[in-house]
C-alpha cells in the first residue's frame, strides 16, 4: 500500500486550503483508494475499498457518507499538497525566484513519486468515478497555473528583474513539466531524473549554465 505523505497538512495563509485533520480511519480509506487508482482497470466501488482494507462497508460509512465524499476528500488532500508549497513560497519574499520555484518543483515531484494513483486523479483519469471530480480537477489546475504566474510576476515587479520570457511563459513551462511528470508516472514511461529536468528549466528560463540552486537544499 502506498505511503501517503501525512495526516495533517499545514497551510500558511488564508488563500490556501484549511489545514486537513484526518483521522487514522479516514486516512486508511484514502490510502486504499490511492492504491486502487494505480490500476486503471479498477472500477472503484465502496465494496472494493472496504475489501481492500478488510473492513465492512458499514464501517467505511462511519467515516464517509458515500464514494463521492471519499473522492472529494481525496481531491482536498491532493489540492492541499499542491497549494501549500505555493503558499510557502509567497511567504519567502526575500528568497530568489529560482530557489522558490525549485522548492515548489521538488515538493511536487516528491508528492507525485509517492502517489502515482493521485497522478491519475490530477490528470482527470478518474473523472468518471464520482460526480463533480472533473470540475474540481480543472479548478485545481487553474489554481496551480495562476499561482505560479503570480509568484513570477511579483518577483519581477519587486526586484526589477528582466527576462526574455514573460511571467506567463515561465509559469507555463514549469506547469507543463509538472503535468508531464504526472503523465509519465501514470503511463510508467521513462523520464529524466527530476533534478535534470529542473536544471534544464533553470538554464532555459534563467539563462544559467550552472544551476544556482543546490539540489540538496
Amino acid at each position: 500500500m502506498v505511503e501517503m505523505a501525512t495526516t495533517t497538512v499545514e497551510v500558511e495563509n488564508n488563500n490556501a486550503p484549511a489545514a486537513l485533520q484526518l483521522s487514522d480511519g479516514k486516512m486508511k480509506i484514502l490510502k486504499a483508494v490511492t492504491t486502487l487508482l494505480e490500476d486503471p482497470s479498477n472500477k472503484i466501488t465502496v465494496n472494493r475499498i472496504a475489501n481492500h482494507i478488510a473492513v465492512t462497508e458499514a464501517a467505511l460509512y462511519r467515516h464517509y457518507r458515500s464514494k463521492e465524499d471519499i473522492f472529494m476528500a481525496l481531491l482536498e488532500y491532493t489540492e492541499s499538497h499542491f497549494m501549500v508549497p505555493l503558499s510557502r513560497a509567497q511567504q519567502h519574499k526575500n528568497m530568489m525566484l529560482s530557489k522558490n520555484l525549485f522548492h515548489i518543483f521538488k515538493d511536487y515531484m516528491g508528492f507525485l513519486e509517492l502517489h502515482p494513483g493521485l497522478a491519475r486523479l490530477l490528470l482527470g483519469q478518474a473523472n468518471t468515478e464520482a460526480a463533480g471530480i472533473s470540475d474540481k480537477v480543472a479548478l485545481l489546475h487553474g489554481k496551480i497555473r495562476s499561482q505560479l504566474a503570480l509568484l513570477v510576476k511579483r518577483d519581477r515587479a519587486e526586484n526589477k528583474t528582466e527576462s526574455p520570457l514573460s511571467s506567463d511563459q515561465t509559469a507555463d513551462i514549469l506547469y507543463s513539466m509538472i503535468v508531464s511528470a504526472a503523465l509519465a508516472s501514470t503511463l510508467r514511461i521513462p523520464q529524466l531524473p527530476w533534478e535534470s529536468r529542473w536544471q534544464s528549466f533553470e538554464i532555459a528560463v534563467f539563462n544559467d549554465q550552472q544551476s544556482s540552486v543546490s539540489l540538496h537544499s
